[in-house]
């Protein structure tokens, strides 16, 4: 509640036991930290292993703090193709990062960050 983080319990059913239904939790809700940008899809397994594994979930103060570094290593995963290789670019001193994320940068993140400061 507290992050907008939202979870749904529903049942999920089996073609061969219909009768016996096993209840599951769904993902319904994350929090937008910056409009326009929505973290990547294929980094939600790993950030829901975190929040299970690395968050002190006994402690407030440590619960808000590991959640927080967590979501934010969450949304801080750029968009990327991952058939780009720097070396290939022929510089002689290649970007680590590709054009796509170098525009997502400058025309999402940016003007984003100078609007709130």
């Amino acid at each position: 509640e507290y992050f907008s983080i939202k979870l749904e319990k529903v049942k999920v059913y089996s073609d061969r036991q219909k009768q016996k239904g096993v209840t599951s939790l769904r993902i319904t809700g994350l929090p937008i930290l910056l409009e326009g940008h929505s973290p990547q899809p294929h980094g939600l397994p790993l950030f829901l292993l975190r929040l299970a594994t690395e968050v002190d979930w006994k402690e407030e103060l440590s619960c808000f703090k590991g959640v927080c570094t967590e979501l934010a290593s969450f949304y801080s995963d750029l968009p990327f193709d991952p058939s780009y290789d720097p070396e290939d670019a022929g510089s002689s001193n290649p970007d680590y990062i590709d054009d796509e994320a170098k525009n997502y940068i400058k025309h999402t993140l940016f003007p984003a960050i100078s609007f709130y400061i």
